[in-house]
């Protein structure tokens, strides 16, 4: 059965909802294996959402637009897919160049 997460069109998904797989950040040197501990977030799949269960509860809890969807973690840690409702267009831009040019002159392009 597909992910309905990757193919989402801004539709809600909570009633036909069925955790998933995904792989959080582990890092490779000594250094990064000790934040993976503090890291809360995460936009690797397809720009998807996931988030800790407290920043999922403190930040988007009671907005109309979003819903808080549980996932399995590599590590079994508490996150949740922020499903965004009613997708609005997006910033279109080639390079990381392009973004930081729209963001100096304040003219962005969707």
């Amino acid at each position: 059965m597909p992910i309905k997460a990757f193919s989402n069109d801004g539709s809600k998904l909570l009633d036909d909802w069925e955790p998933f797989h995904i792989s959080l950040f582990e890092g490779e040197t000594k250094k990064e294996k000790g934040l993976s501990e503090d890291f809360n977030s995460s936009c690797y799949d397809n720009g998807l959402l996931y988030v800790s269960d407290c920043i999922s509860f403190e930040v988007f809890k009671g907005l109309d637009e979003t819903e808080i969807l549980p996932v399995f973690t590599s590590d079994k840690r508490d996150f949740n897919y922020i499903n965004v409702i009613n997708k609005i267009p997006s910033l279109k831009f080639n390079s990381k160049e392009e973004l930081k040019e729209m963001f100096r002159s304040g003219k962005y392009f969707f």
